[in-house]
């Protein structure tokens, strides 16, 4: 079995460097989204886009 981490990469590199770096490593929303050369907001929409992709893919799985 795939972790989610493994199973998020698979659906989208960037979403997944995205959660990565902002939510295991602790970096800035702004300095990965300088990183990337994308917005602030464009980040902030991708790094939403993955959590809910997540929790529709994995949720019921972990509930129990």
């Amino acid at each position: 079995q795939s972790s989610i981490l493994e199973a998020l990469k698979k659906r989208d590199r960037q979403w997944y460097e995205i959660f990565f770096r902002v939510t295991v490593e602790g970096e800035s929303q702004k300095s990965v989204a300088e990183d990337l050369g994308i917005s602030l907001s464009n980040l902030r929409i991708k790094l939403h886009r993955a959590k809910v992709w997540m929790r529709e893919t994995f949720l019921d799985e972990y509930k129990s």
